[in-house]
């Protein structure tokens, strides 16, 4: 009943409506509704804004619902593996440069270092103790060794840039820091700089600090491409202590990589990579205590990168935290789910661990977070797309406002002349030269080559000397000498070698040496000018010396058809004494194929014992041709059949050997440049030697364009283009006007012909301050500075003002360079002298803006803009010092430059071309100079000369960091650098190639009025060389009329040898061979006791067999007592009481030319036939005279045989003599 009176009384109060009515009506629909909108966006908000990750990787947030544009503060907990055991102690003592050239801005060498210190401090453990100094021109003590890190970290917010840089005295300071440390410690000292310092007192300060402290190491870290790099190796402990970075984003990485080092590799390596969205719906804002490493764009999301290294044995988590600006409102996720942490174990293993996506957060309109119920998530999820929102963008200058006009390509050289000139050919050869005639000979002949352009790979030259060189000055003709590698010095001392022959016996083949005469004096035998058998004695005694040389050399020389040319004096005794034997080793390369030319020079007076001697071994040796020829040097006894295919005797000498050389290294040139001529020198016959007369003029031509080239490098180069003057290796420059700089300074600040408008607001203010204008304008309406923009953002934004900065100096450079080409000048010393004014300005601007930092209101105006001012300061002083460096390497140091000149910096490219001009202009052996030439080379100059100057310009570009300036010279198509002595030495000879090209158009100049006329020139004399006619107009003959660089007649008779020595019959004469100097010591005994004058030592064959006299006698000896006879076709010998076959070694021998065999074999070789064994020596005890014993020898058959032909009567002779010699 009370219930239904309950329902009357509801229906009467509701109008008569039910509960579903009720319920269902749109008022409270319309609240069901929105409690349940306002219950799900909370339950989505509640659900969503949870931490994300797990254990290993987890993000956080601190609320769930932000404002526009309110911070939203990240927290990341990161779990890196367990490290197994902590580090030692250590104590760490950063020494840091902040220097000016460091910089200041965001994003600066300095900052950057500052940054990843204060990283690199944050993870250190507390038993790292660390001290902080600065150094720029001097030290500073920031904070002792200390385990209180924050002690550290405050300090490092307190560095700025400074001056200079002293490395020493930072390192001074450091003794006394470490000093304060605990006692038996590891220590370490980082040290940072970008520059250099005074080496010797970096390098004293360094070693005392490793001998005071044995337990420390020294790290150095160099930044940018100008620190002293030899410098920090040196103070670094070891090479692998020096590290180098060129990006100032590669230090923070490069620290972490410290921490591994110092730890001994104990520590975790972690490097966390977080990706948010931003810059859209979020920027962002701070990231927390640890800097970041990047923070990059990745499709369309930004990542932010952190390394971290841990050194606590914990399992505790470590936090990272970052904030973002949302700049839209929404319902919006703060991370993808690609973040990662991968951390890498002191072992080498890797840990990964992956983060989520998420939290959520709501973000509304400022001052509207109380309608989070109702603009809920689900409401951003529902219409959020159709709100429209911009992030506002960080204003950043951008380097296309800078219109980089393309650098004008130079115009096309003046076209090289299709000129067919001559060019010198030569026939493959080797030339030796022997004494001190030799030497003159084949260092004129060197230059000779050189001036026809011949390539030093087509011949060969030596001179073979001994000792006595050292006591006379080296020969040099024209700045050409020979080299080491084109000597060969003889210095065996023979004493020695004498000391043993007196005291073991000379043998027989060593009989011609005056052994007594020698060893009586008491100074080391190592000269041998003095005596020809000496020098060949010492030949003998060391032939490896020369042999190993010339065998290569002469088997190629023989492939290609070559020739190989000796050169003596005949009153030289090292040439006479060594002439025949160098030509049997070559005899012996050649096998035999073709032997030497030797060309000798006569002595300009009655001819000498050495003389004599020397001409009639050779007249025996050419006699011989195509007969065995015996030397023993070395340890064996070796034979050589073509010695000489011909011997030309010039001239006697005259004036001297060097004027004696001349003719003959034009002589020589002759033999190997035309082949007529020594066609017309086929290989003599018997004893005879062409006698040649000769007359040469060489007309300069290498020489002459080196001339020419050298005076235009001169003319053009540094009176022109470099504006100098050089006088005694002294640089005068020219005086640059001041109104030029003012122009040139004028149209860098924005009110000169410069066509390019000041980039941005600071750079146009500071150009009014400078136009008298307040300073304070300076501060005014500077609203593109991100003051209150996160570090990266300034970051970012100093990169770009430091990048159009660069970009317009790059601008006003080739304005101001371009301008200067039109006067056909260089330009640099005007653009460096206009840099430091600039500099001047600036530094005068910052002056200023420092003055309005008492003003708290523009202190961070002021802060910010003093540290771009830095940087453009920095971006100039780089410029200046590349400048510095061309202006160096062109015109030497200049007062004001701060470079310091290396000691074995090259010289300066003006003072190299001066010194090069006079060194050409004393070599040009030419006496119509000024005649003749100066006119030929005006016309030259005004064709090509001018050319030059337009293929000649700088390119100048800064770096993509903006750190420093490229400078390039462009040389007609390519771009030269100077950054080592290499390049430096490259850029000249590039200059002087180039101009090689044209070489032709000055190789065409030679004319008739050239040559001297030389008159009574012999009638059957040939001329050749093309302008021969006109010097030797008596000769009619021309065997080649080619060559416009040579003119000569030549004159040849084929005579005896002795008549082209003018010997006169009976001198005595010193041998250097043992033959002769046996068959003349047997012909002296027979004149002197038989009172007989012999004839047989004027038989070449004869001579060459009285080789070894006791050999000989003993065969003789065997034929008086018949132990040596025929048995049919063979020739026995009986001796020992044994039974020798001993020939012969030709069956078709008969008469006498089968004893000259048997007596080759037996009384020379000593060897039995075939089977060549050394035949036993008989026991001689002979008694008989001379006559009895020639009795006894005629009766051997081989005698008998022998006796018809004349040469018996010369083996009487020969017997008679050697019983002489054996009973004496």
């Amino acid at each position: 009943m009370a219930r239904n009176v309950g329902n009357i009384v509801f229906l009467q109060a509701t109008g008569g409506l039910s509960m579903f009515d009720i319920l269902f009506s749109p008022i409270w629909l319309t609240l069901l509704i929105l409690l349940i909108w306002i219950g799900a966006g909370a339950l989505i908000l509640y659900l969503q804004s949870r931490p994300a990750g797990s254990s290993e990787y987890r993000r956080r947030v601190t609320q769930h619902v932000y404002n526009c544009g309110e911070s939203v503060k990240i927290y990341l907990e990161l779990k890196p593996p367990v490290l197994q055991s902590q580090p030692e102690d250590h104590d760490i003592l950063l020494v840091l440069d902040h220097s000016g050239s460091m910089g200041a801005s965001p994003g600066s060498p300095l900052r950057e270092a500052i940054r990843s210190m204060q990283n690199f401090v944050r993870q250190l453990p507390d038993n790292y103790h660390i001290g902080l100094i600065i150094f720029d021109h001097e030290a500073q003590v920031l904070c002792q060794i200390t385990n209180k890190h924050t002690e550290i970290l405050r300090a490092l917010k307190t560095i700025g840039s400074g001056g200079m840089t002293a490395i020493h005295d930072a390192l001074d300071k450091s003794l006394d820091v470490l000093e304060n440390g605990r006692i038996d410690v590891n220590k370490t000292i980082i040290l940072l700089s970008d520059g250099g310092s005074n080496p010797s007192l970096a390098e004293k300060s360094a070693n005392k600090l490793k001998t005071l402290n044995s337990n420390l190491s020294i790290i150095c870290i160099g930044f940018g491409p100008y620190v002293d790099k030899i410098l920090l190796k040196n103070l670094a402990d070891k090479d692998e202590d020096y590290l180098h970075v060129n990006k100032s984003e590669d230090l923070e990485p490069l620290f972490n990589t410290l921490v591994q080092k110092i730890s001994g590799k104990k520590a975790v390596a972690g490097l966390i990579e977080e990706r948010v969205y931003a810059p859209y719906p979020f920027r962002v804002d701070k990231t927390g205590d640890l800097s970041p490493v990047s923070i990059n764009m990745i499709e369309g999301n930004t990542k932010i990168s952190w390394s971290m290294t841990v050194l606590k044995e914990s399992i505790e988590p470590v936090y990272l935290n970052y904030s973002l600006i949302p700049e839209c409102a929404g319902w919006y996720s703060i991370a993808p789910s690609d973040a990662q942490a991968l951390w890498k174990m002191p072992g080498g293993g890797k840990n990964i661990s992956m983060g989520k996506i998420g939290p959520n957060i709501l973000v509304l309109p400022n001052g509207f977070t109380w309608t989070w119920p109702i603009l809920n998530p689900l409401f951003w999820i529902l219409f959020g797309k159709l709100i429209k929102c911009s992030p506002k963008k960080l204003q950043i200058q951008e380097n296309e406002r800078i219109t980089i006009k393309p650098e004008p390509s130079l115009p096309e050289p003046i076209a090289i002349p299709e000129i067919k000139a001559y060019a010198s050919e030569i026939k493959p050869a080797l030339i030796i030269g022997l004494g001190e005639l030799g030497e003159w000979t084949l260092t004129r002949l060197k230059w000779l080559l050189r001036d026809r352009c011949i390539d030093k790979e087509k011949f060969n030259l030596l001179v073979v000397q001994d000792s006595s060189i050292y006591n006379r000055p080296i020969v040099e003709f024209n700045g050409c000498s020979l080299q080491q590698e084109e000597r060969i010095i003889l210095q065996h001392d023979l004493r020695p070698y004498l000391e043993n022959l007196r005291q073991q016996g000379v043998p027989a083949s060593r009989n011609w040496l005056p052994l007594h005469q020698w060893l009586g004096k008491s100074i080391p035998l190592t000269t041998y000018a003095d005596d020809r058998r000496k020098a060949r004695l010492a030949l003998l005694l060391e032939p490896d010396k020369v042999a190993t040389h010339i065998q290569p050399i002469v088997e190629q020389i023989r492939e290609d058809e070559g020739i190989v040319i000796l050169v003596a004096a005949g009153n030289d005794a090292e040439g006479t004494g060594m002439l025949a034997e160098i030509a049997h080793m070559c005899a012996r390369f050649s096998h035999d194929v073709k032997g030497v030319t030797a060309v000798l020079a006569p002595e300009d007076s009655k001819p000498s014992q050495a003389t004599v001697g020397m001409v009639n071994e050779l007249a025996r040796m050419l006699s011989m041709r195509g007969e065995a020829i015996y030397s023993d040097r070395g340890e064996e006894l070796t034979y050589a059949k073509q010695l000489f295919d011909r011997v030309l005797v010039t001239d006697p000498i005259h004036n001297g050997q060097m004027e004696t050389s001349k003719k003959i290294a034009q002589l020589l040139w002759s033999l190997l440049a035309y082949p007529e001529v020594l066609s017309k020198l086929p290989g003599t016959i018997g004893e005879t030697c062409y006698k040649v007369n000769f007359s040469g003029q060489n007309l300069p031509q290498r020489s002459l364009w080196e001339w020419v080239r050298e005076k235009t490098l001169s003319d053009v180069i540094n009176k022109k283009w470099l504006d100098i003057s050089v006088k005694n290796n002294h640089v005068i420059p020219s005086e640059i006007p001041p109104e030029v700089i003012e122009n040139y300074m004028a149209a860098f600040w924005g009110y000169g012909d410069l066509d390019q408008p000041l980039p941005g607001q600071l750079l146009q203010k500071s150009a009014m301050v400078l136009q008298k204008t307040t300073l304070s304008v300076i501060m005014e309406d500077l609203s593109s500075l991100p003051l209150d923009n996160p570090y990266h953002e300034q970051q970012i934004y100093c990169d770009g003002e430091r990048h159009v900065f660069a970009k317009y100096v790059q601008v006003w450079c080739y304005f101001m360079l371009n301008a200067e080409a039109k006067y056909e000048r260089w330009g640099l010393p005007v653009l460096l002298e206009t840099v430091s004014r600039i500099e001047q300005d600036f530094e005068h601007l910052m002056d200023g803006a420092n003055r309005l930092s008492g003003n708290t209101a523009l202190a961070p105006h002021v802060a910010l803009v003093t540290s771009i001012y830095k940087d453009y300061l920095f971006i100039l002083n780089r410029l200046r010092a590349a400048l510095e460096r061309w202006v160096q390497f062109f015109t030497g140091w200049q007062p004001g430059m701060n470079l310091t000149p290396l000691v074995n910096d090259c010289t300066p490219v003006c003072v190299d071309i001066e010194m090069q001009h006079k060194i050409v202009e004393k070599h040009l052996v030419f006496n119509k100079k000024d005649a003749i030439l100066q006119p030929l080379y005006k016309t030259w100059l005004d064709s090509y000369g001018q050319g030059l100057l337009q293929q000649l310009r700088f390119q100048i570009e800064p770096d993509p960091g903006a750190q420093n300036f490229n400078i390039q010279l462009c040389i007609f198509d390519e771009k030269m650098d100077i950054n080592d002595a290499a390049q430096k030495r490259a850029i000249i000879t590039k200059i002087r190639k180039k101009l090689n090209y044209y070489q032709h158009v000055v190789f065409q100049w030679p004319s008739a009025d050239w040559v001297n006329v030389v008159n009574s020139t012999p009638t059957d004399a040939q001329r050749f060389g093309y302008f021969s006619n006109s010097a030797y107009p008596e000769v009619n003959k021309s065997i080649d009329s080619e060559d416009p660089f040579f003119a000569a007649s030549i004159v040849t008779k084929q005579i005896e040898l002795s008549q082209a020595f003018l010997l006169e019959p009976n001198i005595l004469g010193i041998y250097a061979w043992p033959e002769e100097a046996n068959a003349s010591r047997i012909a002296n005994k027979l004149e002197n006791i038989l009172d007989f004058e012999a004839s047989f030592h004027q038989n070449p064959k004869i001579v060459s067999l009285i080789r070894d006299p006791e050999k000989l006698f003993a065969l003789l000896i065997d034929m008086a007592e018949g132990h040596l006879s025929k048995q049919g076709h063979k020739v026995v010998l009986y001796r020992n009481e044994k039974h020798y076959e001993v020939g012969p070694t030709d069956q078709n021998f008969v008469g006498i030319e089968l004893f000259h065999d048997i007596v080759r074999q037996v009384g020379l070789l000593g060897i039995s036939w075939p089977d060549a064994k050394y035949l036993p020596a008989p026991a001689l005890e002979w008694k008989l005279t001379p006559e009895e014993t020639l009795k006894l020898v005629e009766k051997n058959p081989l005698a008998i045989d022998s006796s018809s032909d004349p040469i018996w009567a010369l083996w009487q002779e020969v017997i008679k003599g050697l019983v002489l010699e054996y009973q004496e």
